[in-house]
């Protein structure tokens, strides 16, 4: 099933929300428009229980059913590619701390805004990777030994600890280390 005109940021949702028809299915794509006219794509996730911050970026499970929090050394999930998205919901600055499995909405395309770790974030088209904290996208070291992403990328500098900034994501997956280097 694909939404168009959806609202991906009403928050995540409890299972009991959830069987009640409150979110679609994990697996929904769907898209809204942002107010400058680009498009923004989505998928429906099913999360375990645990605290969760707007901007987390997530590995989705290969039938994209499920995601987990991107561990700091990731091992490339199988199926396909090793999608990557970034959890999408109400504000910026938003955390929700859910006591079961919940379900929520993660950006896999267009312009958003996410958690990443400023130290080298100082040109606009830096390629983001997960060698960092858990959740947190960094600048990509290419490294033959660790996965690295495509299809991430700042579209704004910033400096010092974890923050949000705005990146620009194209359907951003896993690849294998050696294949960039």
């Amino acid at each position: 099933m694909y939404i168009v005109g959806m609202r991906p940021r009403q928050g995540l949702f409890t299972k009991s929300e959830f069987l009640k028809g409150k979110m679609p299915n994990p697996g929904t794509r769907g898209a809204d428009v942002a107010p400058d006219g680009s498009t923004r794509e989505y998928v429906a996730v099913k999360l375990a229980s645990g605290t969760w911050i707007n901007g987390t970026v997530l590995t989705l499970s290969a039938s994209i059913t499920g995601a987990s929090a991107a561990a700091a050394a990731p091992v490339k999930p199988a199926g396909q590619g090793g999608r990557v998205g970034v959890l999408a919901f109400a504000t910026l600055s938003a955390t929700q701390t859910m006591a079961g499995t919940a379900f929520g909405w993660a950006q896999i395309f267009g312009a958003c805004i996410a958690r990443c770790s400023a130290t080298g974030m100082d040109s606009v088209g830096v390629a983001l990777g997960l060698q960092g904290a858990a959740g947190v996208f960094s600048v990509q070291v290419a490294v033959t030994a660790s996965l690295m992403l495509q299809g991430a990328n700042a579209i704004a500098t910033s400096a010092g600890a974890v923050t949000l900034m705005n990146v620009l994501l194209n359907y951003p997956k896993f690849v294998p280390g050696d294949e960039l280097a």
